[in-house]
């Protein structure tokens, strides 16, 4: 049994020398040649079934010029707490433009809706890192800077949440806003249908059976365009309803308007200094 084991050990030994000798060409001193190949003066190393690729190297020090990317890049200040309410208060000022516009005089409140991701994060810092999306929506609502029902100073940013995820939403880092009074929370049970308390909520009114107004007025949704098809058509259909409804705000859907999107597409001087670091680090 002894001779054996010894026996195994020593043909263990001879497949993994000749695995070595074959991949890294070890003809003698096989541990100063393994520390040699793991130094940082070792030769690229070429295995002979894959010569097409480019040889393997150690990582070098940085160049003077990396030196001086590195060091520009980590010398800009960082974004205040306030540029993303500056950027929710460009995109209220946005929705307020489009409610005047005389073919649209007549309207009502103009909201825009998005979901957890990249537009999200630049107006709330909230993205999908901080919030994962699901099957359960989470929509966070701005609306046009003033309206009929509430008044200019009020909340800013409208956040639909799940009642059992509520006391986790309200735990979220909304830089640049007060939560206690320019944010508000909207909560919607399992049982209850998510669309229409989102309605509901915006129409202002406490029952949907009740949006019941002296004059009709329309209610215009823009939907980001990361907002998933469920959720834009889950509003829709809850908006049909609505209309249906005799004296009711009339609800209509659409993509955001390109003066919306443009808010995140112009960069400001400071975001332009950002996206350079990246590309030069890209580099």
């Amino acid at each position: 049994t002894t001779l054996r084991q010894i026996a195994q050990v020593a043909l263990s030994f001879a497949v993994t020398w000749m695995i070595l000798d074959a991949c890294f060409g070890l003809k003698a001193d096989p541990i100063a040649r393994l520390l040699d190949h793991a130094s940082s003066k070792a030769r690229p190393i070429s295995l002979p079934w894959r010569t097409n690729l480019a040889p393997v190297v150690p990582l070098q020090p940085l160049s003077c010029e990396a030196h001086a990317i590195k060091t520009r890049c980590k010398s800009l200040p960082p974004f205040s707490s306030a540029v993303h309410r500056e950027r929710i208060a460009r995109v209220r000022s946005i929705l307020q433009d489009i409610r005047n516009d005389k073919p649209e005089k007549s309207s009502g409140d103009q909201v825009y809706v998005l979901e957890p991701g990249a537009s999200s994060f630049y107006y709330t810092g909230i993205g999908r890192e901080q919030w994962h999306v699901s099957e359960r929506p989470f929509l966070f609502v701005i609306r046009s800077a003033e309206n009929g029902r509430k008044a200019k100073n009020g909340p800013v940013l409208s956040i639909l949440t799940p009642a059992f995820e509520a006391p986790r939403a309200k735990l979220l880092d909304l830089p640049g806003l007060d939560k206690d009074g320019e944010v508000e929370f909207v909560e919607w049970r399992e049982e209850e249908n998510w669309a229409e308390i989102l309605l509901r909520h915006l129409d202002g009114s406490r029952e949907m059976n009740d949006l019941k107004q002296e004059a009709t007025s329309t209610l215009k949704i823009h939907f980001d365009p990361d907002v998933r098809t469920f959720i834009s058509a889950g509003i829709a259909r809850a908006a049909l309803n609505a209309n249906m409804l005799e004296g009711n705000t009339r609800v209509l859907t659409d993509v955001a308007d390109p003066r919306v999107l443009s808010v995140r597409e112009r960069k400001s001087p400071e975001e332009i200094e950002v996206l350079k670091c990246a590309n030069e680090v890209g580099l």
